[in-house]
């Protein structure tokens, strides 16, 4: 992690130097408005470039195994049919006769939030928490142009296959949520393994194709920068320049850091909760951050999903969602809306 701010730092330093060079240089206010914004275009292009090609880290099963327990929870790791790597934190009661949840976490976090949330109120329910990462942040593996859809099929099914696990709740807050619903549309009541029997929604929101049917506001992926963005491609290279900045900026990173700004109601009321989740935006990198290149607004995997709530069958359902959830990415709409399905 230091290395890479400090690589950020230097590029942040030689892009300004440049900068104005150019404009000191420059013959005419013309030449020099035209010719800053093309050469910092560049430099992004340049830096997102070689910090996609750097790849991840290589994955430390040691070093993850002590990540989570410092949250209190113990780290594990399955790898998958195509060979990538997926972490999960379980916490919580060890009883045999223990309710399992799976707990799926929002954008720019890890499973590692849902475990410092709640490990030792699990202990008390008699609940084992499960809680995955997702491709792209913490210790998983990448998966550039992922499928929502997919997920419970190619990430959690080997989970519950290596925690003994049939029948489980689970649920998600912002990004989770869309996870929580495939999860319980794909493992539905004739599943032959696993069975999904409870569905917890926090902060929810709805896909882009079904916004589109229903006419509602989509949420904060979809706007027209997003929408035709592809980090795949060469000139969407920026992405990966966006993801250092905003999780390694000094003074302004991670994300949740400035989260008083944006929530300051919550910042006053419950106090301890950004600084939680500022902490584990830390763990997002823990790999490198160009899992959130791909990740953070790749509009596909964000607002397509692959599938339709409405075909969901489990009944025991639990929505929350408030009026200013849409603040700044979950119009309330969406979370008064799913409750209607079931």
């Amino acid at each position: 992690r230091t290395a890479f701010k400090r690589g950020l730092v230097t590029w942040l330093g030689l892009t300004t130097i440049s900068l104005v060079a150019l404009v000191k240089r420059t013959d005419g206010l013309l030449k020099a408005l035209l010719g800053g914004p093309a050469l910092l275009c560049a430099s992004v292009l340049v830096y997102g470039t070689y910090r996609k090609e750097r790849g991840q880290l290589p994955f430390s099963e040691d070093e993850q195994r002590a990540s989570a327990e410092r949250l209190g929870g113990f780290g594990r790791h399955v790898t998958t049919k195509d060979g990538r790597v997926v972490e999960y934190l379980v916490y919580g009661s060890n009883r045999e006769d223990a309710t399992v949840m799976v707990q799926m976490h929002g954008a720019t976090s890890t499973g590692g939030l849902m475990c410092t949330w709640n490990a030792e109120m699990f202990k008390h329910l008699n609940i084992r928490g499960i809680a995955p990462t997702m491709p792209n942040s913490g210790y998983s593996d990448i998966q550039p142009d992922r499928r929502i859809a997919n997920f419970p099929r190619d990430d959690l099914a080997p989970i519950l296959w290596a925690e003994g696990v049939d029948e489980f709740l689970v649920d998600g807050h912002s990004l989770g949520t869309s996870h929580a619903l495939a999860v319980a549309w794909y493992f539905g009541p004739n599943h032959a393994e696993h069975r999904c029997i409870g569905l917890g929604l926090n902060c929810p929101y709805l896909s882009t194709p079904l916004c589109d049917e229903l006419g509602f506001r989509c949420d904060a992926d979809d706007l027209f920068l997003v929408r035709n963005n592809d980090p795949r491609e060469w000139h969407a290279a920026w992405n990966f320049t966006l993801a250092d900045v905003t999780n390694l900026l000094p003074f302004a990173s991670p994300p949740m850091a400035i989260g008083h700004m944006i929530w300051p109601k919550l910042a006053e009321e419950r106090p301890w909760v950004l600084p939680m989740v500022a902490e584990d935006q830390k763990r997002t990198g823990a790999r490198g951050y160009v899992g959130q290149g791909y990740e953070m607004t790749c509009y596909a995997t964000n607002t397509l999903w692959g599938f339709d709530p409405r075909h969901i069958r489990t009944k025991h359902v639990a929505v929350w969602w408030a009026h200013d959830d849409g603040s700044p990415g979950c119009p309330p709409e969406h979370g008064k809306w799913l409750p209607g399905l079931f």
